[in-house]
């Protein structure tokens, strides 16, 4: 699976978080240097991540959409391109409260 450049993953968060998020819900990201780290936090207000589905998340091909509606792949391309580039990807939810994730980044 061909990996996502830094800037399309970052992307790819945003994006997740806006599509899962009502309108009129917040979307916030952040970044923070935590040395030898850059963390890169994506959180939004939306319904959540069922805990069932929770550490399935970055797993190639995981989807809870309905058919033709997404591969599953986003998540997964962002956790691979965190791990390839010596990093880490995190996530917590909370259903009807909301899904933070966070990318590790080694600074160069």
């Amino acid at each position: 699976m061909e990996q996502p450049s830094g800037p399309q993953q970052r992307k790819t968060l945003i994006e997740n978080a806006v599509r899962y998020s009502p309108a009129g819900e917040q979307v916030t990201v952040q970044s923070r240097h935590t040395p030898p780290w850059v963390e890169i936090t994506v959180s939004d207000t939306g319904g959540g991540i069922a805990p069932e589905h929770l550490p399935r998340v970055f797993e190639p091909f995981f989807t809870t959409k309905e058919v033709g509606r997404g591969t599953g792949l986003g998540l997964a391309q962002v956790y691979g391109f965190a791990k390839q580039s010596g990093g880490a990807a995190t996530v917590a939810s909370t259903p009807d409260c909301g899904t933070t994730v966070t990318l590790f980044l080694r600074r160069a």
